[in-house]
């Protein structure tokens, strides 16, 4: 099976995409050819895609086991296989001594071919002087456990298929002194094909003329065959990303690398057959001490940065108008880069970003501001960033022209000039987001993940960077579904492809690292502006279609806002009213379609995805409310209740008419803080404290199961913990510990000193701790009041303690309200981060992306909402 990819002539750019990094990455892992003698490439069929040359196996195994790179590569399931067959050989030809050690030393050539469009088997070759098919035969019979042998012929040469009793079967056949086998027939048969037709390596021009000029003294050597790309690239990419890669067709055809595995860093360093299209560029230049490298954000997930040479690109690119080059010409500097920023979902449009050099910016905004005339538009600013005007060219299209690249392009282009570059996007908040990370400092060439991969290289006509950490969606929107490739490179700290375009060829130099500097970067991760300040703790609710996290807010304007996970808003609505407690996601219709319910003072609010009212909302509450609403979802069954000043908790259907059997529940005192509903034994229960000290637990009728009055009103903090089969409420205020059970009996127990906050959680079905803070320490014990850990304070005012959970970890969030941070610590109490905050209040911190870090999003002074990266 073969696809072929059509290649228009806009895509044939002088350029070194994401594309060219990925592959390699994935022939290392997939794709092998162990060679020794040169009369093997008469068994290799062209359709090969990688050669790797490896001069000493044995040590080369050594390597993979001692060093990490060697380690990580070897959890490829690639490898695994490739290291399970190789094994296998070598026990089948464990009979003839020579035969033997060219499978353990690796005197074999090892090629992969595709058996499906999703995958792919080796095919084996050896040299086999002085041995004929029966030997091998022979030796089979008495050695190993065959279950049939069919001998028969192919093109008038013999080949066996073997089946073994455990289930294996494969195919192999001597010919010409060489003996080639595989575990699918057919690829022997095209070994075979190879030799007697002609279509081998030996008979492919670039593949030759690339073995006389390669010289690298490394143990391992990969040669790649880029002619081949389209053929295997539906092994793991998605079908509908592939025209995303069509640059590795453009580039090269046959290239080779010479091969090292250090301890942190699989690398390489190579030279490749430039594709007849292709021209070799100027001289290389220093493009690492180029300044364009003050300009690139340091949130990229993805970097491709090369020389301007529209000269060149012209041939490559015959539907722009000579004039349109010319008139860039006039104004362009040396650099330009391709960016995607940390995306945020798989649709990486809106976050890519087009940054060039400018020599004359006068020169540049006239040339643009003509451009954006040409479609009838005005070619005012449409806005303004960091004093910079913004402008609007809608047909940012006439960028991909120019420059392009396949992987990164522009549709709609928003842009601004100055500082010497000009920025392009298609939206208009990324690109501030870029000029306020650029104005602050916060750029690429200060990343210390990108120094550690690119290491000491000083030219480069081009220079990929990827940060692995923060190209997740990328590699998982490029690759199949079930693909364990994109978690491999997750764990890569970074990733780097340097080129230089000279005299005919390609030279690279790779760099795929491991080790500490997987960590992602620290610091501000996106800026949203609210229509004025905002004091109200950001809010974290789920999308229950898509599983993404969503944010939503309130500014002092009474403006609601419900924004993305990466800081996109999603609507607006003003509401007059301060909101008061949780806000709940619902389904009313039952349709697939979300909802929002809150409550004011006086009102509670239902509104829909664009931000309007659902149903008949919002609702009138018969009397001020004195806590938020709490929601209780039975099935498809919504149902809520809210506790009010006149000492009763009101009970409502979704729709809003007073609850059945709820009429209301009078008698319960002024509750200030959320009811908290659970289920148990297959009930939905309530419990419910007042500012009496009085804690009750309540049925969904409204009836009041049990009560227990007296209990401290200093910290109304119960924590509800639910082991197996049962649950308590847990609490700890002045110097007591109040245990209550699910029958309502107390239980109260001495603390040391006087405790001011606390929390608790379960460690297991029936475990479980609690901490609490005093005026020097916290302190944590267990579910049998042993002491377990204890940490000193610098602080003596702790505002609150909250357990969170981040991807299955469990921490413990200290807000410290003298020193203005949040102090992280796991649950034995050793500190993990801290961080500042202005306002402890108004502070959420969460894993918002699901990549197992905290994340905090707070309001700024300036009116914004912030989004940073703490751990």
């Amino acid at each position: 099976m073969k696809i072929v990819l059509q290649i228009s002539p806009n895509m044939k750019k002088l350029i070194v995409p994401l594309s060219v990094t990925v592959i390699i990455s994935l022939l290392i892992l997939i794709y092998f050819l162990f060679l020794r003698s040169a009369n093997v490439y008469d068994a290799i069929p062209d359709s090969a895609v990688a050669v790797i040359e490896i001069s000493d196996w044995n040590k080369f195994s050594n390597q993979v086991g001692k060093t990490q790179s060697g380690t990580e590569l070897v959890k490829t399931d690639a490898f695994i296989k490739l290291q399970e067959q190789a094994a296998f050989f070598g026990r089948v030809f464990g009979f003839n001594p020579s035969l033997q050690a060219g499978f353990s030393n690796g005197k074999i050539a090892v090629s992969t071919h595709l058996t499906s469009a999703t995958d792919f088997d080796y095919l084996f070759i050896a040299p086999a002087k002085g041995i004929e098919n029966d030997d091998i035969l022979k030796a089979l019979n008495t050695k190993l456990d065959v279950s049939s042998v069919n001998k028969r012929s192919y093109k008038d040469h013999a080949v066996v298929d073997v089946a073994m009793k455990d289930g294996k079967r494969f195919t192999f056949t001597i010919i010409k002194k060489v003996i080639v086998c595989s575990f699918t027939s057919f690829l022997t048969e095209n070994s075979v094909t190879a030799i007697t037709n002609g279509y081998n390596l030996s008979h492919d021009k670039d593949f030759n003329k690339l073995i006389k000029k390669f010289n690298s003294s490394s143990d391992v050597k990969l040669f790649i065959n880029f002619k081949k790309a389209d053929i295997i690239f539906p092994v793991v990419i998605k079908p509908q990303k592939m025209s995303l890669l069509n640059d590795v067709h453009t580039t090269q055809t046959w290239a080779g690398y010479g091969v090292t595995l250090d301890d942190d860093r699989i690398s390489f360093n190579g030279l490749g057959v430039l594709a007849e299209s292709m021209k070799a560029s100027a001289t290389p230049k220093n493009i690492l001490a180029n300044t364009i490298w003050n300009s690139l954000p340091d949130n990229a997930a993805y970097v491709n940065v090369g020389f301007n040479d529209l000269k060149e690109e012209a041939k490559a690119n015959p539907g722009a108008s000579k004039l349109l080059k010319d008139d860039f010409k006039n104004w362009l500097g040396d650099a330009h880069a391709f960016i995607t920023l940390e995306p945020l979902k798989e649709d990486l449009t809106e976050y890519n970003v087009f940054i060039t050099q400018v020599a004359d910016e006068a020169k540049a905004l006239e040339h643009l501001k003509h451009l954006i005339s040409l479609d009838g538009s005005a070619s005012s600013a449409v806005d303004t960033c960091m004093h910079l005007p913004i402008f609007h060219l809608k047909d940012g299209s006439v960028i991909n022209q120019i420059f392009g690249s396949s992987f990164t392009t522009l549709d709609a282009s928003f842009f601004v000039v100055g500082n010497h570059i000009a920025i392009f996007c298609s939206s208009p908040d990324i690109l501030k987001f870029t000029l306020e990370k650029i104005s602050r400092g916060e750029t690429l060439n200060k990343d210390a993940s990108l120094r550690r991969t690119i290491g000491n290289v000083t030219t480069g006509t081009g220079v990929v960077y990827i940060n692995p950490s923060k190209a997740g969606p990328v590699f998982r929107g490029l690759m199949n579904e079930g693909s364990t490739l994109p978690a491999w490179l997750s764990r890569l700290s970074g990733i780097s492809l340097t080129t230089d375009v000279n005299s005919g060829w390609y030279n690279t130099k790779a760099s795929f690292c491991f080790g500490s500097g997987t960590k992602a970067s620290e610091g501000l991760l996106w800026k949203t502006k609210l229509q004025t300040l905002s004091t109200y703790c950001p809010q974290i609710l789920v999308n229950g279609n898509t599983g993404d996290k969503e944010i939503f807010t309130q500014d002092t304007a009474n403006n609601v806002y419900l924004l993305s996970k990466s800081g996109e808003v999603l609507f607006t609505k003003n509401i007059g009213e301060s909101i008061i407690g949780a806000v709940y996601q619902l389904d009313y219709y039952n349709n697939g379609k979300l909802q929002y319910i809150f409550n004011s003072a006086t009102h509670v609010f239902m509104l829909d995805r664009s931000g309007n009212d659902a149903a008949s909302y919002p609702l009138r509450l018969s009397y001020p409310a004195s806590a938020g609403l709490t929601l209780v979802n039975s099935g498809s069954k919504y149902r809520y209740y809210v506790p009010c000043t006149n000492g009763a908790v009101y009970g409502y259907e979704a729709t809003g008419r007073p609850l059945s059997g709820w009429s209301p529940l009078k008698g319960v005192g002024v509750i200030t803080k959320q009811l908290q509903s659970f289920k148990y034994k297959k009930s939905e229960l309530i419990l419910a404290f007042n500012n009496a000290g009085k804690l009750m637990l309540l049925d969904t009728k409204g009836a009041i199961k049990w009560g227990v009055d007296n209990l401290p009103v200093t910290n109304q903090n119960f924590n509800l913990l639910q082991t197996a089969g049962d649950f308590m409420a847990l609490n700890a205020a002045g110097n007591q510990l109040i245990e209550i059970s699910s029958d309502g009996n107390d239980n109260i127990k001495p603390v040391i000193d006087s405790a001011f906050s606390f929390a608790a959680t379960t460690t297991s079905d029936s475990t479980f701790q609690y901490f609490y803070s005093n005026q020097h320490d916290i302190r944590a014990y267990n579910e049998k009041n042993a002491f377990q850990n204890a940490v000193s304070l610098k602080s003596s005012l702790i505002s609150s303690l909250e357990v969170v959970t981040i991807s299955g970890t469990k921490y413990l969030l200290v807000k410290d309200e003298s020193a203005k941070k949040v102090m992280v610590y796991n649950l034995q109490l050793k500190p993990v981060a801290d961080y500042p905050v202005a306002n402890m209040s108004a502070t959420t911190l969460t894993d918002l992306f699901d990549h197992n870090e905290l994340i905090a999003i707070q309001p700024d002074a300036n009116g914004n909402i912030t989004c940073y990266r703490i751990k």
